[in-house]
């Protein structure tokens, strides 16, 4: 193994569990060498967009007023984008925190680009357990996490887990950093790959901010036009969505399927 080996933990903290609903309201990325903390981390926090549900409270602790006068998504994603140097990132769950942090780089013309490996599915290799979340991991692997559901703590944690999980082969064997399997990587969302997606275009024809008629199937009955304004475009495994406000249920947040959307303008 080469000892001098270096990855970077990324966990982030939101207002959900859905990708096309939710905010990020922390994001937390700690570089590691050798298993260790190199004492260069970025935590940052944002302001959320939509009000903090009191389940999401219950996990991680923060309000509303505890995040008023934190900065504004875009901000807090351009900071972690300028500390990631591509090496390789480590999350705890990644098809969770990585499409959040896609569609945020997406929506705020950032470039940045890390593969990434998951816990998850390394523990899943190495170790037999009850269950993979965070928690009965660390207690397996013998240590227990600091400030368990914010951002920082939960990275630190993923960091110290993958270096335990490396060294942990069935047959004794250590792992290397190329030998970890990968998630999807950590770069702007992308539709490319998903077929028949007639509103592909308009993904790069209306950025954020834009105000336009949607002409929308629900599924039931014709379409009907929508009017809205553009928030962000974000991706599940199968299926892409736009999230905007809509015109007419007073700005709310809605967030449309975009192989409903049949035409805009």
């Amino acid at each position: 193994m080469d000892e001098s080996a270096i990855y970077t933990a990324v966990d982030i903290e939101t207002t959900g569990l859905r990708v096309y609903e939710a905010d990020v309201i922390e994001i937390a990325a700690v570089r590691f060498e050798a298993g260790q903390p190199t004492g260069e981390s970025f935590v940052g926090l944002a302001r959320p967009r939509v009000p903090i549900p009191a389940d999401a409270t219950a996990v991680h602790g923060m309000t509303d007023d505890d995040l008023r006068d934190a900065p504004e998504i875009g901000e807090t994603m351009a900071g972690l984008a300028e500390f990631l140097r591509g090496e390789l990132v480590v999350c705890h769950n990644a098809g969770f925190d990585v499409p959040f942090l896609a569609r945020e780089l997406r929506a705020h013309g950032l470039e940045t680009r890390s593969e990434v490996t998951d816990t998850i599915a390394v523990a899943k290799q190495r170790v037999s357990l009850w269950s993979y979340s965070l928690s009965p991991l660390c207690d397996h692997l013998g240590f227990s996490i600091s400030d368990r559901h914010r951002a920082e703590g939960d990275a630190l944690a993923t960091g110290e887990a993958l270096w335990k999980l490396m060294r942990m082969g069935s047959d004794g064997a250590v792992a290397t950093l190329a030998e970890l399997p990968r998630s999807r990587p950590l770069e702007p969302v992308r539709f490319d790959d998903l077929p028949d997606l007639p509103a592909a275009a308009m993904i790069d024809e209306c950025p954020p901010g834009t105000e336009v008629e949607l002409t929308y199937s629900t599924g039931r009955g014709a379409p009907r036009p929508r009017r809205v304004t553009v928030e962000f475009y974000s991706r599940t495994r199968d299926r892409a969505y736009l999230t905007a406000r809509s015109h007419s249920h007073q700005g709310q947040r809605r967030a449309y399927r975009l192989d409903r959307v049949v035409g805009w303008g």
